[in-house]
């Protein structure tokens, strides 16, 4: 990498690093240009050298985001899902704090819907190889969506309660849901 691209990066990068600190406090609506460019240090001319407007920035982010982890959330899932879930959560949950602060934002702190659903239709994909000859095809979509759909509630409430559980208490209690069912835990 020459130092013209290495610059470029860094200054990209504080750039979604300001807008994400301003995201995560007041949501898109109170953001500027000019908050962004003041936060990171720069001028409103430098924004414009990286993007067209805010959306554009913010888009730039979940494609990136998505773009990221989609190949790590395949090669977890390459060899199909043991029968014993043990491996299921450590495997999602390792690729997601990889991304923790991010997610976070856009997951919890802005319940970013649009973001939300394309992170879903992501997991799906390599989730559907996994399930594909084991269950109907009925029964994977509805298999998906509760897993999928239960895992980003338990990862958004673990993010929301600042992660009052350890890591490895966190992916006990996401196991034994999904493994006993919520009449499991309560004993019924």
């Amino acid at each position: 990498m020459n130092k013209k691209t290495a610059a470029s990066d860094k200054t990209r990068k504080k750039l979604k690093e300001a807008f994400l600190e301003l995201y995560a406090s007041g949501g898109m609506s109170s953001i500027t240009v000019g908050a962004i460019t003041k936060k990171a240090g720069y001028n409103r001319s430098t924004f414009y050298n990286y993007y067209d407007d805010i959306p554009s920035m913010l888009d730039e982010i979940e494609n990136t985001l998505i773009d990221d982890m989609k190949p790590k959330i395949t090669k977890a899932f390459s060899n199909g899902i043991p029968m014993d879930l043990n491996a299921v959560f450590p495997m999602m949950f390792s690729v997601f704090e990889q991304y923790s602060y991010t997610l976070y934002i856009l997951l919890v702190r802005n319940s970013n819907i649009d973001f939300r659903k394309r992170l879903k239709r992501m997991l799906q994909e390599p989730l559907t190889e996994v399930f594909r000859n084991q269950i109907s095809e009925e029964q994977t979509e509805y298999v998906l969506t509760f897993v999928i759909s239960a895992g980003l509630g338990m990862i958004e409430y673990w993010y929301e309660t600042d992660k009052k559980s350890s890591p490895e208490d966190f992916m006990t209690i996401c196991h034994s849901l999904i493994a006993n069912g919520v009449f499991g835990q309560l004993g019924g």
